[in-house]
């Protein structure tokens, strides 16, 4: 070895006359590695108590038990069977965090290899865990030692090596840590996308389940509305005449990232996501009347679901991505319908009472209710009943039009627009009608509640 001082582990060599000297405690040196920020680590190594003794410099040095020791690192090292290495220049903590290493470091021990190979200087260091010392005592390194005793090592450094490629040294740093705290995991509390004309022209926004934080996601000349938050809360799916007509957009749930999906000379209109989040239904005019279509999420593979002269709106999914349910005016009146995904088994919800219109159906998560917006005398209210018509409850009872309900994705609330204020504003109930709460209140119109998952 090329190195000016080394030492290394051995089991088997003539032991030289040695010199044993006590080495005085030193005043405590507390190293701190700080997480998310570079440091200088010292170009000595701390151990707890040693005794150093002094030999004359051999090939190798006698170490007569397993210990922790200091070694001086050439630019290159040829392995034999154990041996010390290099100390990389860097060290990788956990959190991709980089710090400073010591020119000499404490070895615990040196792994046998197969071969002799020569190893270059690896370029990082992977950082095992960091632990706090009790005691610290500063030890210099002399030109060459036998180390006799130590109470306690604080830096294991193992090295392995398998070819003739740069070695990853594996680093344990017993030393007290003050880490920067861990980022708190972004808030799962459910939000509400809709739109506003609040700003001039219609645009998304998101808000707070209580009306609080409204950001604006949308800004452009166009109209943008009918958000639809995706499964995984990752996207908006959205209307937009940006180009001119009416298309599905779709954009991650900050704003950015806004890709159109359909593209035509008619009206795409009213997203709703599949449950699994590969597929978008919507309503289009493209072949006449208003009909519902289905394609991927990336906008590829549309096919009809819907063909007649009627107009079939409204889209919403089953939760388990079997039933599409909408509302259609196709008997003369509107009523809730549903119907396979590929358009066939059609089904008529029938209530057990007459309603003039039963318009906008949103399926609960559990997939036993339906809620819709239907004429009661010469209002419109919210009701919710089974998914065959039974078990119909009224949830809101006033003069004004309360209308668009959206489930909570706990199933325990529901939003619903409302113009009992004088223009339309977003409002949420619980899911029995109780404990209401006006969410916005300006002279805008807020429109189309969408809930996050």
């Amino acid at each position: 070895m090329r190195a000016a001082s080394a030492l290394v582990l051995t089991a088997s060599l003539c032991a030289a006359s040695i010199l044993i000297a006590a080495c005085a405690p030193q005043e405590p040196v507390i190293h701190t590695v700080l997480v998310d920020n570079r440091v200088e680590v010292p170009a000595t190594v701390v151990v707890k108590e040693v005794e150093l003794v002094e030999v004359p410099v051999p090939e190798t040095v006698l170490v007569e038990k397993q210990v922790a020791f200091e070694v001086e690192v050439p630019e290159t090292v040829i392995v034999e069977k154990e041996v010390t290495v290099e100390v990389p220049v860097t060290v990788l903590v956990d959190h991709a965090v980089e710090v400073e290493v010591p020119a000499t470091v404490l070895v615990e021990k040196v792994v046998e290899v197969e071969k002799i190979v020569e190893i270059e200087k690896p370029a990082t260091v992977i950082v095992d865990r960091v632990i706090e010392v009790e005691k610290i005592v500063e030890v210099e390194v002399e030109t060459t030692v036998i180390v006799e005793k130590v109470a306690e090592h604080y830096i294991v450094q193992t090295v392995v090596v398998e070819k003739e490629v740069p070695v990853q040294v594996i680093v344990e740093i017993e030393v007290p840590v003050t880490a920067t705290p861990e980022i708190a995991p972004a808030n799962d509390t459910p939000r509400i996308a809709f739109s506003s004309n609040r700003d001039g022209n219609i645009e998304v926004y998101v808000m707070n389940t209580d009306g609080s934080e409204v950001t604006r996601l949308t800004d452009n000349s166009a109209d943008d509305q009918h958000p639809a938050w995706s499964p995984d809360g990752q996207r908006i799916a959205f209307a937009s005449n940006r180009d001119g007509f009416y298309d599905i957009h779709v954009m991650n749930a900050d704003g950015t990232d806004i890709t159109q999906l359909t593209d035509n000379l008619f009206r795409d209109w009213s997203p709703a996501w599949s449950p699994d989040g590969q597929r978008i239904a919507f309503l289009s005019n493209r072949d006449g009347g208003e009909e519902i279509y289905v394609m991927n999420a990336d906008g590829t593979n549309v096919k009809r679901l819907t063909d007649n002269n009627a107009d079939d709106t409204a889209p919403a999914w089953s939760p388990d991505g079997q039933r599409i349910a909408f509302h259609s005016n196709r008997d003369g009146q509107y009523r809730i319908y549903s119907m396979k995904l590929d358009g066939s088994d059609v089904l008529q919800v029938r209530y057990p009472v007459r309603f003039e219109l039963a318009l906008m159906p949103a399926w609960s998560p559990d997939g036993k209710r339906i809620a819709f917006y239907a004429s009661s005398e010469d209002d419109y209210e919210i009701f919710v009943a089974d998914v065959d018509g039974e078990n119909i409850q009224q949830l809101t009872a006033n003069d004004t039009t309360d209308w668009a309900p959206a489930w909570a994705p706990d199933g325990e609330r529901v939003a619903f627009v409302s113009d009992r204020d004088g223009d339309d504003e977003i409002y949420i109930m619980n899911s029995d009608g109780t404990g209401l709460i006006q969410l916005t209140d300006n002279d805008s119109t807020d429109r189309s509640p969408s809930w996050s998952p």
